[in-house]
């Protein structure tokens, strides 16, 4: 009896994984619009599930050089790009009706001068972060910032940063939020400083009124500005910073994603590190992958640190760098 050809099982899975997600592309594609609902929650669900899996690297191949998912792969990140915008936007929105629902239903919006009253004002916090905490992707978020801030401790040297900008925060900044809890323990002498950028004027508006809802602390490290990622009104806080990271739907087409990391580079100061979202494997057809050499290597200005890939329930993977001392011709 002739045994199983390997090759011919990898095609069988590997068409397996075509199928699924050409179904879900074609699905997602098909609707009039992607803001959360039981239809457009159960898709995306679906397709994170479908590209979190880890198959054999001759199973990954096979998929992303499939002329089909390379024909859809653009068409495909941006509906992710536009259905996660939509998620955040609802979901910041809900936040923030919960504090201001609670703060209204005590007379702290119809009355001001009740907000004395550090009980209330607590209360209505308290709000905020119980439906922050009801956000569906709450944990992966959480985990992926852990995971990037730990390993962004390992490589830096002296003390946890204490400023940091955050390029692309969108209308929920999760990981901003994250990045202040995680580092309020370490920086007990020194205030915390987290810059948001995003160049969507909805998403600076709802970040900003979700902070302020969620207290004092959040309300006070947290500043956000409207902005290109390439405009000269960010020199300031990217020179300022410790730490800048560059989310992974920022500039996602080939070749923009280079021209912003090296603007973004000239702009930090030496010693500073970079910190790239990217995806390996058949994640990277959700968020588009980080060249470690065409994106990282070949910029002289940075000096490339590590990259980390997940391999359980956060999709992202992490690229550090750091920024070189200019050198004097």
């Amino acid at each position: 009896m002739r045994g199983l050809d390997p090759l011919a099982n990898d095609d069988v899975e590997a068409q397996k994984y075509i199928t699924a997600i050409l179904h879900t592309y074609k699905a997602l594609s098909n609707l009039p619009k992607l803001e959360p609902s039981p239809v457009v929650n159960s898709l995306f669900q679906a397709l994170v599930e479908i590209c979190s899996c880890t198959p054999t690297s001759s199973v990954v191949t096979k998929v992303l050089t499939n002329p089909y998912i390379n024909e859809i792969g653009a068409k495909l990140q941006q509906l992710c790009s536009t259905g996660e915008f939509q998620l955040e936007k609802y979901w910041s929105q809900k936040i923030y009706g919960a504090a201001t629902e609670l703060a209204s239903s005590q007379g702290l919006i119809q009355h001001p001068h009740l907000l004395v009253d550090p009980h209330r004002v607590l209360m209505s916090g308290e709000a905020a972060h119980a439906a922050l905490q009801s956000f569906p992707y709450y944990q992966n978020y959480k985990e992926l910032t852990r995971l990037e801030l730990n390993t962004v401790l390992a490589v830096k040297s002296g003390e946890p940063p204490s400023t940091v900008t955050f390029i692309g925060s969108g209308p929920l900044p999760l990981t901003s939020i994250f990045i202040a809890d995680m580092l309020k323990n370490d920086n007990l002498n020194k205030p915390i400083t987290i810059h948001n950028i995003d160049h969507c004027p909805k998403a600076v508006a709802l970040s900003s009124a979700l902070c302020q809802a969620l207290g004092s602390f959040h309300s006070q490290v947290m500043r956000f500005q409207c902005a290109d990622a390439s405009d000269d009104q960010i020199r300031c806080p990217l020179q300022d910073s410790d730490v800048v990271y560059i989310a992974a739907l920022v500039r996602s087409i080939e070749g923009q994603k280079r021209q912003l990391i090296t603007h973004i580079a000239s702009q930090m100061r030496p010693g500073a590190l970079l910190v790239l979202r990217s995806a390996h494997s058949l994640r990277s057809l959700m968020y588009s992958a980080i060249d470690l050499e065409r994106d990282v290597s070949a910029i002289s200005s940075l000096q490339l640190l590590l990259e980390v890939h997940p391999y359980h329930d956060v999709v992202n993977s992490v690229v550090i760098a750091r920024i070189c001392e200019k050198r004097h011709s």
